[in-house]
């Protein structure tokens, strides 16, 4: 027989037991504070005074237990305006990459779960973390207490739908370490493996035939001044004038013809910050964005360069532009970590970049009023707070890889 869940709340002072007849105030000993929360030594002093307090109020041995917590604990609590993250090759990973955006610590301190709701414009998904050393101390609190922790839900109505079943979120943990990136999707593994073997052949047989005698000595040519001239010339895309007021152009570092590309579309939208949705994915053939009521037109205008939008989803669209960035779509190096940036304006983006990305990520940072959860915005008329800046992952391109067209 599978005990009953009960529900519970911990808070600074007191643990309050929730039951049919009403609610158990239980006083604690000893004041919670953010700083002893992760000792066991409190949660088995904590569980001694409530033995002999609760008496027959506490519930009976065995039982699971639902037990909420302040917000201002460090919960994260994260609403995704879309849903089928279970459909997706890595879907652990997905959900992790986000608490790793969002959360104030790396996603390893933390356990996680994800659930999928219905929400005002349709299906949503709801993830949760808990740092590990609360969980600890909550599941030793309620082990001394001779109960089960099941499951961890935030406290008030503005936690309302987010929980996190501690039995899922170890296993996600588990599954999360099984999960191997795929460079390629399933359909183009095979073109890209002959290809591959193509290019490889060809490039040792071209070696055999041009390999230098060991005294003669090879040099990269010095491009003519012509071209390091216009190059010089692509890598000022902005001017004062066209800048908000009190921002300085960008000096990107000196690079090749396709870095000088993405540096002009950047400065494109430095120029436009202000209109830019709250998300958006770039790449060289065009842009990525979830907005609302045909936010796309803003985007198109804000980009000055000939682009036509295709309705991707609910709330998203693709803009594809009419001539791809230079040299086209670059394929993404799996070896090598992405780099995430966090800026207060998107004029600091082009001088961190040494390369010609294969994809940037921008999300706008908003102050949240409670501080304590993380709600995605994608339109200009449905954003809440200030703007902070902005959260840039840039993923790393394979040397001289090119991605093909889209």
């Amino acid at each position: 027989m599978i005990n009953p869940l009960v529900d519970a709340t911990l808070l600074e002072d007191r643990m309050l037991l929730h039951g049919p007849d009403g609610v158990v105030e239980l006083p604690l000993a000893y004041q919670v504070h953010s700083r002893l929360i992760q000792t066991g030594e409190l949660a088995r002093l904590l569980a001694e005074h409530l033995r002999e307090k609760a008496g027959p109020a506490l519930p009976a041995a065995g039982s699971q237990v639902r037990l909420a917590l302040p917000l201002n604990w460090g919960l994260v609590c994260l609403r995704l305006p879309h849903a089928g993250l279970g459909e997706l090759a890595q879907p652990l990973h997905q959900v992790a990459w986000e608490i790793d955006n969002n959360a104030p610590e790396a996603v390893e301190q933390y356990y996680f779960d994800f659930h999928e709701a219905a929400g005002n414009e349709g299906a949503e998904t709801l993830i949760m973390a808990v740092r590990q050393s609360l969980v600890h101390f909550c599941r030793t609190l309620l082990d001394e207490l001779g109960l089960v922790l099941a499951d961890v839900v935030p406290a008030g109505e503005s936690g309302a739908g987010f929980r996190l079943e501690l039995a899922r979120a170890q296993a996600h943990l588990e599954a999360l370490s099984l999960e191997h990136y795929t460079p390629v999707t399933p359909w183009r593994r095979f073109f890209v493996l002959g290809g591959v073997g193509v290019i490889l052949a060809a490039a040792g047989i071209l070696f055999t035939l041009n390999r230098p005698a060991p005294e003669q000595q090879v040099r990269i040519p010095t491009p003519p001044s012509a071209m390091t001239d216009s190059l010089r010339a692509a890598l000022q895309p902005t001017t004062a004038d066209s800048l908000p007021a009190g921002r300085a152009p960008a000096t990107p570092p000196a690079a090749g013809p396709a870095l000088a590309a993405w540096t002009t579309l950047l400065g494109e939208l430095t120029a436009g910050e202000e209109r830019l949705p709250d998300f958006l994915v770039l790449d060289a053939a065009g842009a990525l964005v979830r907005v609302k009521r045909r936010g796309e037109v803003n985007l198109r205008d804000v980009l000055t360069r000939p682009a036509r939008a295709t309705r991707v989803g609910r709330g998203g669209y693709w803009l594809q532009l009419d001539e791809p960035l230079n040299g086209g779509l670059l394929a993404e190096d799996p070896t090598r970590p992405v780099l995430r940036l966090t800026l207060a304006h998107l004029v600091e983006l082009a001088p961190r970049l040494r390369e010609a990305p294969a994809r940037l990520i921008l999300q706008r940072r908003r102050a949240d009023g409670s501080g304590q959860s993380t709600r995605w915005h994608f339109g200009a008329q449905d954003t809440q707070g200030a703007a902070t800046g902005w959260l840039v992952t840039v993923f790393p391109a394979r040397p001289g890889g090119r991605g093909g067209a889209r």
